[in-house]
Formats: C-alpha cells, structure tokens, sequence
C-alpha cells in the first residue's frame, strides 16, 4: 500500500500519452536531423505496435482481472503498456547506441530493457493485467522491433530482394 502511489506514477511511462509524445518527439528530432531510414523505421516499429495490438485485443478479447487497483477499459491480452514500452524503450536504445562508443551501448539497452520490465511489472502490481498480459505484450514489443531492425539492417546494409529500396531510403530528407 506505501508503494501504490510510486507504482501508479511509473505505470504512466507506458501511458499513450506519454509514450505519444515521447514518439513525436523523437520523429521530429529524427526528421530534423535528416535520419529519413531512422525516421521510418522508427514510424513502421511505433505505429505498426500500436496496430498489432489492438488487432490481438480485439480478437483474443481477454477480460482484465477483477478489482484492480486502477481502472482500465478495454481488453487484457496483450498488455499495450509492455509491448509499447519493450517497442518504443528497444528503439529508442537502438538509436541512441548507434551514437555511442561501443562500452556504453551494453548499458543503453539495459536501461532499456529495466524500463519497459518495471512498466510491465507495475500492470502486474496494480492488478490491471494478468503476468501472462505482461509477458506477451513484452515478447510482442520485443519481436516487432526486432523484425524493424532486422528489415532496416538489410535496407541500410544492402540485402537481397530490399536492395531496391536502399537508395530511396539512404537519401537524407529535404
């Protein structure tokens, strides 16, 4: 009970609007540093959580626990808070560490990793997901970026079939 205010606070990193505005925020810094790969991979893996999710909810229509701590509206399963912070938390290291002398990139995507952990961990305390909620949405989270990332290695890098779409996306924004 002496933790619930805490535990209420941090729950909000994953609310969508914070996580909206940290999401605008980071696209106009990226448009405005002419990162137009960044830019896109960074608009496919935000938007495209945000989709995922809500097509699981509405299809796997889990009812949330009884008597939570906060109330919620909608559907349990995925948890949209974990598998948006496992997304945007992964992405956001990914574009910090590309920066970065390679001995603090370790330490970039375990920050990372604590902040959308805790996120989820916070939907479990607060009753509002089942652990499994949490689980799913963080392996969700954590599976899309992966894919963006892997897709704009292959853009960025030059790979197979995507290797037409290399010089579209290397050119720098005007």
């Amino acid at each position: 009970p002496s933790l619930q205010p805490l535990v209420r606070g941090w729950t909000m990193l994953g609310d969508l609007r914070v996580m909206g505005l940290l999401s605008l925020a980071v696209g106009l810094w990226l448009l405005w540093r002419r990162q137009g790969l960044q830019l896109l991979s960074w608009l496919v893996a935000v938007a495209g959580m945000g989709l995922w999710v809500r097509f699981i909810k509405a299809t796997m229509q889990r009812a949330r626990p009884l008597d939570g701590l906060v109330h919620e509206a909608g559907f349990s399963f995925p948890s949209g808070h974990s598998a948006g912070t496992a997304a945007i938390f992964g992405m956001l290291a990914w574009l910090v560490a590309r920066r970065l002398p390679p001995g603090w990139r370790a330490w970039v995507f375990a920050v990372a990793v604590l902040l959308a952990l805790s996120t989820g961990l916070s939907r479990v305390l607060l009753s509002v997901h089942h652990a499994s909620d949490v689980l799913a949405g963080l392996c969700l989270g954590l599976g899309w970026t992966a894919l963006v990332l892997w897709l704009t290695d292959r853009v960025e890098h030059g790979g197979g079939a995507l290797r037409a779409v290399q010089a579209e996306a290397q050119l720098p924004l005007r």
